[in-house]
């Protein structure tokens, strides 16, 4: 759906902060539900944001909460 309208690979992701809702929440977790956007690790979807975008401003997103493995 999304994919058909617009190259992901060359859009950056300009975040309020993750974990918040309007900026990260609802954007992350709908392009999940959609399909759009492959889990790279569980439990961690700033991983899957960085792999998905071509860059990302997000912070708090090596915040042990957000990236628990630490890679």
């Amino acid at each position: 759906m999304y994919r058909d309208w617009i190259r992901w690979s060359t859009v950056s992701l300009s975040a309020a902060g993750v974990g918040r809702a309007a900026g990260w929440v609802y954007p992350i977790s709908t392009l999940m539900e959609k399909n759009q956007m492959d889990i790279v690790e569980c439990n961690v979807p700033v991983k899957s944001a960085a792999a998905f975008f071509s860059g990302t401003c997000a912070p708090d997103a090596l915040a042990r909460y957000y990236n628990p493995f630490g890679k």
